[in-house]
């Protein structure tokens, strides 16, 4: 896919930077919809200890 010169990174310090800001906002919006996949027994092991 073609890109006009003007939309290219100036440096390669900011191309480093959209990718690792594009990294983290992903993972922000992923793991909370991995935590829904999990065990219920493993993220409160502590239930029923204190009764």
């Amino acid at each position: 896919m073609w890109f006009p010169n003007r939309l290219a990174p100036r440096s390669p310090g900011v191309t480093i930077l959209a990718a690792m800001l594009s990294l983290l906002t992903t993972l922000a919006l992923a793991l909370p919809a991995l935590a829904l996949f999990q065990d219920e027994s493993t993220t409160q092991p502590l239930r029923g200890v204190f009764t």
